[in-house]
């Protein structure tokens, strides 16, 4: 796995358990275990995290959705 890829897994487990508020671009590298400025390289603020974390996740829910949408009739 990529250092970018685990970074946005890391921030996405931060986002989903505290809320997008309450995370910091410091919680994103100390939970990564990566360096701020490494966190800098990959992504220019929290927002171009967030984005590329909400990137990550679209596919597998869409495809998801998909599924259930097909295979489910009732509740």
């Amino acid at each position: 796995m990529s250092l970018k890829k685990h970074i946005t897994i890391v921030a996405l487990d931060l986002f989903s358990k505290n809320g997008i508020n309450r995370v910091s671009m410091d919680d994103v590298a100390r939970k990564a275990n990566v360096s701020k400025r490494t966190l800098y390289d990959f992504f220019s603020d929290k927002e171009s995290l967030l984005i590329e974390t909400l990137d990550e996740i679209k596919e597998p829910v869409s495809n998801d959705l998909e599924l259930l949408e097909k295979t489910s009739a009732t509740a």
